[in-house]
């Protein structure tokens, strides 16, 4: 699938409830319980784009994730739901508690096909809401850049970017952390070029 080897491709984890909207409109009856595995992809192979709508800077701009669009994105998160799905019908832990889909009366558990799967993908996939990579660091002469090594922006004066939209791809995993050291950083590259101490202590 070409997939990068040193990258995870896949992150699972589960919460006490499903949490899709579902959980507001059809919630467990008294009694009843359910809990969600949910699959995050990483590493994605697709490539989505932001760009401007117009030249007034009070329209959104046009945003277009193109979710999926790639087919090996598609596979892979296929793969791992359906992974999940066996892990709970048939794990030694879960097996005999499960008595079947959530919300009631859904039956994706007895999907079997891959091909039931990648259309159940394409149905119910969502955003977990960690975009990046918008605003790309990288060398002058890259068209993609638009922030140099100091995540200043290429023919701007005195405009940084420090969040996640500077990785040109995102990390296999949350962006928090990545998040909090981006900010540190260009917080030092602003204390430097002004001759500035910082008021905190580091205890890293």
């Amino acid at each position: 699938m070409d997939l990068t080897e040193t990258q995870p491709n896949l992150e699972f984890f589960h919460t006490i409830c499903y949490g899709g909207p579902p959980e507001y409109t059809d919630f467990p009856k008294a009694g009843e319980w359910a809990f969600a595995m949910c699959c995050f992809l990483c590493g994605l192979k697709g490539r989505g784009e932001v760009r401007l709508r117009s030249r007034d800077p009070r329209d959104n701009p046009y945003v277009n994730p193109r979710y999926l669009e790639d087919r090996r994105d598609l596979l892979m998160m296929a793969e791992g739901v359906k992974f999940m799905n066996e892990i709970t019908m048939n794990g030694a832990g879960t097996k005999d508690i499960v008595k079947g889909g959530w919300p009631a009366g859904a039956e994706h558990h007895l999907n079997k096909t891959n091909e039931d799967w990648q259309s159940h993908v394409q149905k119910y996939a969502s955003t977990s809401y960690h975009p990046g990579g918008t605003c790309k660091l990288g060398q002058e002469d890259d068209p993609m850049a638009v922030l140099d090594g100091y995540a200043q922006v290429y023919g701007v004066r005195n405009l940084r970017v420090a969040d996640c939209s500077l990785m040109p791809t995102l990390n296999s995993g949350h962006t928090q952390m990545p998040a909090y050291g981006i900010g540190e950083l260009v917080a030092e590259f602003i204390q430097k070029k002004h001759g500035l101490k910082s008021r905190t202590k580091q205890n890293v």
